[in-house]
């Protein structure tokens, strides 16, 4: 009897350790020193920071050389000690100006969240570039005076194919003390 219980605790190491294994694998991690944030994503995309080390831009790697719209996710921290984050969406990110600016523009969803760490703003709006139609994912969280801010972009025919992966990105977000 003590022989089986030791086997199946064993097997049970060994099953989590290759679950573990497998939901790692194909993951890159980046910490960004300027932002105080770690954030995994997709070893298969490009990552570019920029020269200041503030903006992280992640670039889904395309088959087809002539798109016009890039599959890309934006990262960048932004100190704002003026109000919440529905403030910062309010002064940043217009809806008003936004439909006077891109032809076709229309507002999918808007969500209003909070989770232990802070306030959590997100949208989702279609528009018109060129020939393309496009899609871009808003996603703010802001956490003490700083607002992570999140902007994935992609074309309206590809958007349901990489939503989720965005936001798997975007949670997965960890945040320095």
């Amino acid at each position: 009897m003590e022989k089986r219980k030791r086997f199946s605790f064993l097997f049970f190491v060994v099953l989590l350790g290759f679950v573990f294994s497998l939901q790692s694998q194909g993951k890159a991690s980046y910490y960004n020193s300027a932002g105080n944030y770690t954030i995994n994503y997709p070893e298969s995309w490009e990552r570019e920071v920029g020269a200041d080390g503030e903006v992280l831009s992640l670039f889904i790697p395309s088959d087809n050389s002539t798109d016009v719209i890039h599959k890309q996710l934006q990262v960048n921290v932004i100190r704002w000690e003026e109000g919440d984050v529905e403030d910062f969406v309010k002064i940043n990110f217009d809806i008003q100006k936004l439909k006077r600016n891109y032809e076709e523009f229309e507002l999918i969803s808007s969500v209003s969240d909070e989770d232990e760490q802070g306030q959590i703003r997100y949208f989702e709006f279609s528009y018109r570039i060129y020939d393309s139609q496009v899609v871009t994912l808003c996603y703010f969280k802001k956490i003490g005076d700083d607002v992570y801010t999140f902007l994935a972009m992609t074309s309206k025919d590809d958007y349901s194919l990489y939503k989720n992966q965005f936001m798997e990105v975007i949670k997965s977000m960890d945040i320095g003390d």
